[in-house]
């Protein structure tokens, strides 16, 4: 494990053990070719697992580096292993004082770039490590590979020259992969600019995802095959493509199983959050918290859709967000394929600070007058507290398949319409049998199997349940 220096276009190619360039070829100095970093071997000294590589971001002659390829590319070092990673940091001043150039490979015709594991692409500053598609017409081009275990940090993947029908896409392949500060700027997408493939898990902290043009084509993130994951946390999607009929999430088809979630990541609330026309079967799901710079959340699964993301018209009653204002907030609920198989389920939980005892647990919701098939059988209250006496888990439900349809209520909700629709105030409670222990989190649990019979038939639901 070493620091290597590699200063590209400098006159003598150096040992790589010095940041200075070499006063002849193999004193110590730093390497003098860019082509160390796509896998050839040093012409002097050596390069082994575990060492760093400082990039200067200029050439000797104070030039950016500019790489076209003649042919694909491999980036990296094979010397790295799962225990001693290679670290190639592109220096933006730390290194060379006052140099903060940029390396950017140009990617024309068909050739492609593919990282390596174990290696740690960095860019000190943003954008700076790019990149570029260079086909203006390209056709399912995938530019980038990453396979198994490799990370980035601030780089730039430009593919916003593609004007192509069928344009291009950026593949994540397998496994631990995460990215930090990457920015992809995009014009057509007829494949998802990203794609999480079997079993694969893809970490993003703060991405900059641009779309430059609306393309109806295909989502941001493609869960390709069974167990793919994308957790997103912070970043954003903008861009003239970031608007109405473009989705974010994709499910390649119905039986697959997948994981994309979202924290703190700025979507337009224009956006779909699930691609598919249809909803696909199977175990998969798409969540968010804080996602509209704001405080929305939103849940997508096979039985429907439900959010946070209010328009300003969201009926609310009990619930406030921890903002500086006490913002009201409720959850809208659209469970359009919801069924015995597919049921919803949408937690929340509060905090029991009372001297232990019996608590009757309410929670209000607002229905669509329009719906006939909400009754106590087919939403219900699952709810889970500790018994003061055992200090175990204790489960009661309000579901009775016989009991008919839900109770009225009088509760004060902010408004009992929603645009055209009509909005009936309803609520499920009951009783706990035992005591509940002081300070300790009672959960309760919407659940439901009615389905929609259209997109008028919504409920709200507040969060802020009942325990009296």
């Amino acid at each position: 494990m070493a620091t290597k220096y590699l200063i590209h276009g400098a006159t003598y190619c150096g040992d790589g053990t010095a940041l200075n360039e070499a006063a002849s070829a193999g004193a110590a100095g730093a390497w003098n070719n860019i082509n160390v970093y796509s896998g050839s071997a040093p012409a002097y000294g050596s390069l082994a697992a575990g060492d760093v590589v400082n990039i200067r971001s200029k050439t000797s002659a104070g030039n950016d580096i500019v790489v076209t390829l003649s042919a694909s590319a491999t980036l990296g070092s094979s010397a790295a292993t799962s225990t001693n990673w290679v670290t190639w940091a592109l220096d933006g001043g730390t290194v060379w004082s006052g140099i903060n150039g940029t390396l950017t490979f140009e990617c024309p015709s068909t050739y492609t770039i593919t990282l390596r594991s174990y290696n740690y692409y960095r860019a000190e500053n943003a954008d700076k490590l790019v990149f570029k598609e260079t086909n203006t017409s390209s056709d399912f081009k995938r530019i980038c590979y990453f396979p198994s275990y490799c990370l980035t940090e601030n780089l730039f993947v430009d593919c916003s020259l593609n004007g192509h029908a069928t344009g291009n896409h950026m593949e994540f392949l397998e496994y631990e992969n995460v990215h930090r500060n990457l920015h992809l700027k995009w014009a057509k997408h007829y494949a998802s600019p990203i794609r999480c493939n079997q079993w694969s898990k893809v970490t993003l902290f703060n991405p900059s995802i641009e779309l430059t043009v609306s393309d109806t084509n295909a989502p941001v993130l493609t869960l390709g095959d069974y167990g793919s994951s994308c957790f997103v946390f912070g970043g954003r999607i903008f861009g003239a493509g970031a608007t109405t009929g473009n989705g974010v999430v994709g499910i390649q088809t119905s039986g697959r199983s997948g994981r994309a979630g979202f924290i703190g990541t700025q979507i337009p609330k224009t956006m779909n959050m699930l691609f598919n026309s249809t909803i696909p079967d199977g175990p998969w799901k798409i969540e968010g918290i804080g996602i509209d710079a704001e405080e929305g959340g939103v849940v997508v699964e096979n039985w429907g859709a439900a959010d946070t993301r209010s328009d300003g018209y969201y009926p609310t009653l009990n619930a406030f967000l921890p903002d500086s204002v006490n913002t009201p907030w409720s959850w809208k609920v659209y469970p359009s394929n919801a069924s015995i198989k597919n049921q919803f389920c949408i937690p929340v939980a509060k905090e029991y600070t009372a001297p232990a005892a019996t608590a009757t647990i309410t929670a209000e919701v607002l229905l669509a007058d329009t719906i006939a098939t909400a009754t106590k059988g087919s939403m219900w209250l699952e709810i889970t507290y500790i018994d003061d006496s055992t200090g175990l888990p204790a489960s009661i439900t309000t579901r009775n398949f016989s009991a008919g349809a839900l109770d009225s209520s009088s509760a004060s909700w902010s408004a009992t319409t929603y645009g055209a629709i009509n909005l009936l105030k309803k609520k499920m409670s009951i009783t706990t049998p035992t005591s509940i222990k002081q300070n300790t989190m009672v959960v309760v649990t919407l659940c439901g199997t009615w389905k929609s019979a259209s997109a008028l038939d919504i409920m709200f639901f507040c969060p802020d349940v009942g325990l009296s």
